[in-house]
């Protein structure tokens, strides 16, 4: 687990992008992926993976039954730096 410039615990798997991710989805409504990329100046195809990962892990959600993302409140939480995010994998590595 890192800590970054913003004082949050990063969990080995997040990616620098996350933070940006999930900055913009906690003041939109919730959008597409492409649409993410766009504002963000990233490719949208590592834009989806990243929005999977993100998914996974609890800090976005799906909105619709089109791959439509919002934020949790969980992300919410990580971003203002109140949890650490965790995966399997990290709660593993520390068995």
């Amino acid at each position: 687990m890192a800590t970054d410039r913003t004082g949050r615990e990063r969990a080995r798997w997040m990616r620098p992008a996350d933070d940006a991710i999930l900055e913009f989805l906690s003041t939109e409504r919730a959008q597409y992926p492409a649409i993410i990329a766009n504002r963000l100046g990233m490719h949208t195809t590592f834009i989806e993976s990243r929005c999977e990962a993100l998914a996974d892990n609890g800090l976005i959600e799906p909105a619709t039954a089109e791959v439509v993302y919002r934020i949790t409140d969980t992300g919410l939480a990580y971003l203002d730096g109140s949890v650490a995010v965790r995966s399997a994998d990290d709660a593993a590595s520390k068995e």
